[in-house]
């Protein structure tokens, strides 16, 4: 019986190497790259890959992973040759959209090239950015996904997979020790303004502690005003009784030096003033507007025993260095035509700012929510709006919900990088 059992292993042993060799022999492994699909029936010790860098020089790219976004494949630099050093034709077969197979074996050596997407980084090398909008406004605003001024602002706009070219450093310019900790130092471009200074948004939610949800106000009164309320004060560190959970706190020491600090740029951060019942039917454009003050509303109010229209225009504002996304931000993250990302039917959940669908939670938003307070009686200022885990806006009151800092950078940075989540934007 023995005999027999070990007969039976070495038969198996045997079996399996032979399926594995013909596994090996037949099955191509594939690779994709951002737009490029490599099919390797080799080793890939017989493959160098080189990427070009923010200098226009190529270097060997020595990760375990392949490059992915943003960089192309460069066909007329990348090639292969055999055992004595002569290029061999027709192994590599480039093809536009689909990518470029390779059907190579062990006694070929290929070298693959790519070079580095148009982006923020190359394109204004060592200028500031003030300097770079000045001079090369164009050819930053053809980059993939950063569109044409929408609402005040040259915006990266599309769906999670589309926008992954806007990561970018802040509170070190150490690339090791941002991708180390994304939790603290990573964050998201949401667009550039004229002038040059950049908006950014705090890849993930703030915390203190094991914390992450805050109140918009920490006691029972209704307190709306951007300025007046708790979560102002803390994350712009000026709150005398509670604790602050960003300017000046443990979590984000690098903002208690003043290098970083002053980075950040003081702003004119405008609330609005929205009722939900007239957001139905407008465009993102209409919201912008009653946002900054420059559309009018129009409620009813009575006066001793008459009933007055009453038309104004609100636009509740703070200078301070942190706010939050705008519904404005939101709703042109989404895609270039603005959706107003209020009511069903809208794709807002793949809006590419809206990262925190499966925490079924809420997110606070600077826009000012208003309602009637009774049927005839004067439009009252009671709390801010929210984006909800279906990605739309949501009336949700003073609860305790997710928080991302949002500032502008001063426009006299420069930036290294590609702006991938592997490769981001370092300040310097």
């Amino acid at each position: 019986m023995q005999v027999i059992n070990k007969k039976i292993i070495v038969i198996f042993i045997c079996i399996s190497i032979f399926v594995f060799g013909l596994f090996k022999l037949f099955n191509k492994e594939k690779i994709e790259l951002d737009n490029v699909i490599l099919d390797i029936n080799n080793s890939k010790d017989n493959l160098a890959i080189y990427v070009e860098d923010n200098k226009g020089n190529y270097v060997e790219y020595e990760n375990n992973n392949f490059p992915k976004n943003g960089y192309v494949f460069n066909k007329e630099l990348s090639g292969c040759i055999d055992t004595y050093g002569n290029d061999v034709k027709d192994i590599l077969n480039f093809e536009e959209g689909i990518g470029v197979s390779i059907n190579t074996n062990k006694t070929l050596y290929c070298y693959l090239y790519f070079d580095e997407k148009e982006n923020i980084g190359n394109i204004c090398s060592e200028k500031t950015m003030q300097e770079c909008m000045n001079s090369n406004k164009k050819n930053i605003t053809t980059i993939a996904n950063l569109n044409a001024d929408q609402a005040g602002l040259y915006r990266y706009q599309g769906t999670r997979d589309e926008v992954n070219n806007n990561y970018i450093c802040f509170g070190t310019n150490d690339k090791e020790q941002c991708l180390n900790d994304t939790e603290h130092y990573m964050y998201r471009i949401l667009g550039i303004k004229d002038n040059g200074q950049i908006k950014l948004i705090k890849n993930t939610p703030i915390k203190e502690g094991n914390t992450t949800n805050f109140l918009w106000y920490n006691d029972s009164q209704v307190k709306t005003i951007w300025g007046d309320s708790d979560l102002f004060k803390r994350l712009n560190g000026t709150h005398s009784t509670l604790s602050n959970i960003f300017i000046n706190s443990t979590e984000y020491s690098y903002l208690k030096d003043s290098t970083w600090l002053n980075r950040i740029a003081d702003s004119d951060w405008y609330q609005g003033f929205i009722r939900g019942g007239i957001l139905n039917g407008k465009t993102a454009y209409e919201v912008y507007q009653m946002e900054n003050g420059d559309a009018d509303t129009t409620y009813t109010d009575l006066v001793g025993e008459i009933t007055k229209s009453v038309t104004e225009r609100f636009s509740l504002l703070k200078n301070a260095k942190i706010g939050l996304m705008y519904m404005t931000d939101y709703n042109y993250a989404l895609q270039k035509d603005g959706y107003n990302c209020y009511g069903a039917g809208l794709k807002c959940s793949q809006n590419w700012l809206h990262i925190f669908g499966t925490l079924k939670t809420y997110e606070h938003i600077i826009t000012a929510y208003g309602y009637y307070n009774g049927s005839f009686q004067r439009l009252a200022i009671y709390y801010n709006w929210s984006t909800d885990n279906d990605g739309y806006f949501m009336d949700r009151g003073n609860d305790a919900w997710l928080n991302r800092p949002v500032f502008f950078l001063v426009s006299t940075i420069n930036l290294t990088g590609i702006g991938t989540i592997d490769n981001p934007y370092i300040i310097n």
